[in-house]
């Protein structure tokens, strides 16, 4: 009886999440805090003055937070020193994890479903938090690394 149970609960939460997203309430929640949002098809790209921009792309099981910048050729000649700053910034954040690629600094955090108003704002004060505390710690250094 327990795997029945488990197994129809398996198949209940997966038919949620299968659901299309509304973008419409993070957009009027984001909004409502001072952000400039602009959907397209693939993405919300969000800005605000003082505050990283970000992209978020809805994924099956909740939003990922998304925002890159262009690495600068010392990223690869220095590239031990590069990791160890990528490194002590990950290990002070609570939501956010940067990683390169492609040439490309990335910082992301990702939301699961489901989307609840009070749960998402102290998500994106998290996500807020974060940088601040990456400015406030290792912009100088960083800054040496990104174009």
């Amino acid at each position: 009886m327990k795997f029945v149970v488990l197994f129809f609960g398996l198949i209940l939460s997966t038919a949620i999440y299968a659901e299309k997203i509304d973008p419409e309430p993070i957009i009027v929640q984001l909004s409502e805090a001072g952000y400039i949002c602009r959907l397209d098809e693939s993405k919300i790209t969000v800005q605000k003055k003082g505050s990283l921009n970000f992209e978020i792309y809805v994924e099956d099981k909740g939003f990922l937070l998304r925002a890159h910048f262009p690495l600068s050729d010392k990223a690869k000649t220095e590239e031990t020193r590069f990791y160890k700053l990528i490194n002590k910034i990950n290990s002070e954040g609570k939501c956010t994890k940067y990683y390169s690629k492609n040439g490309k600094l990335f910082v992301e955090a990702f939301y699961p479903l489901p989307y609840v108003k009070k749960t998402f704002f102290f998500f994106m004060s998290a996500w807020e938090e974060d940088f601040a505390v990456m400015m406030k710690n290792n912009s100088s250094d960083l800054s040496e690394f990104v174009k």
